[in-house]
């Protein structure tokens, strides 16, 4: 065979082998272009769909902001919108608490960390003391004063008192705090008690820290006005 001839046949081997390299691969290059051009198309959309979803959340946030600046701009006076009136003061009044009305009272929720002083009967004076003190701060109405201290007795005042509320007496006296003084004056002032007599035979036997603190309590159960203060010292 000559060489022109090899050559030919060789051409023609490589021919033939492509077209069956072709036949048998061509299917499968197109099906492989085919899913790469639906797949960049479906891209494509969801790129479309997300640029879309940002633009309408940035315009909901421009409104937002627009009108939460509109909303914190004071309004201007015009013929149409007057000008806000000031508001009113309410003038101090030095009574107020005393005869107010319990739906303005808030409880004793500003002295929940103090305790209501506690009676048992004993020591009248030094009780009614602490307790006038708890109402001043407190401002407590007139009417709830009563209430507020009967639910702090203990053994033989809260007997009494729920006899008190037993018996015949005036609904009245209940409310009225001056009144109901009167009565725990009637039945716990101990008229054995004699504060004075003490602070003139008041000696200094346990020093004289123990000595002050004598005096100062003998001097608040005096309770005398500074005349007849001067007058026993």
């Amino acid at each position: 065979m000559t060489e022109s001839a090899q050559t030919r046949a060789q051409t023609a081997m490589k021919e033939a082998l492509l077209q069956d390299i072709e036949s048998s691969f061509g299917p499968r290059f197109d099906e492989v272009f085919q899913h790469n051009q639906d797949l960049e198309a479906r891209m494509d959309k969801k790129l479309n769909k997300l640029e879309t979803d940002l633009s309408d959340m940035f315009a909901v946030i421009r409104k937002i902001s627009e009108t939460r600046d509109s909303s914190s701009t004071p309004p201007s006076v015009t013929k149409n919108n007057p000008p806000l009136l000031p508001t009113p003061t309410i003038p101090h009044d030095p009574n107020r608490g005393r005869h107010s009305s319990p739906h303005n009272y808030s409880g004793m929720t500003r002295l929940a960390k103090l305790d209501f002083p506690r009676f048992n009967g004993d020591k009248l004076k030094e009780w009614l003391f602490k307790v006038e003190q708890f109402f001043s701060i407190d401002n407590t109405p007139d009417d709830l004063r009563v209430g507020i201290a009967s639910i702090h007795f203990d053994g033989l005042a809260s007997a009494w008192h729920q006899s008190l509320v037993q018996s015949d007496m005036q609904p009245s006296t209940l409310l009225d705090w001056s009144s109901y003084k009167l009565l725990l004056y009637e039945r716990f002032d101990d008229l054995l008690d004699d504060p004075v007599a003490e602070l003139k035979n008041l000696q200094e036997t346990d020093g004289i820290v123990e000595y002050h603190g004598r005096f100062e309590l003998l001097r608040t159960r005096v309770n005398f006005s500074e005349t007849i203060w001067f007058a026993t010292t």
